[in-house]
């Protein structure tokens, strides 16, 4: 289904975007906020964590994401 495999494609994303070493969303934010970046990647990792659950829900159990459209349509 398109839709489950977008969802499972912007999970993806936004955990690259913010995991070190190429972590652009988590240095651009140790920037603004003028912290270093490994104190930053200390706190970051519950939501990573957290992130990861949801994508393999979301990747193993395919209704979670396409009951609402499928619900709409």
């Amino acid at each position: 289904d398109p839709v489950h495999f977008g969802v499972v494609f912007i999970l993806n994303l936004a955990i690259g975007a913010n995991t070190p070493p190429l972590g652009v969303t988590l240095m651009t934010a140790a920037r603004i906020a003028e912290i270093d970046l490994m104190e930053v990647s200390k706190w970051v990792w519950p939501f990573i964590l957290a992130m990861t659950i949801a994508l393999l829900i979301t990747t193993f159990y395919p209704p979670v994401v396409t009951y609402l459209p499928g619900v709409l349509m």
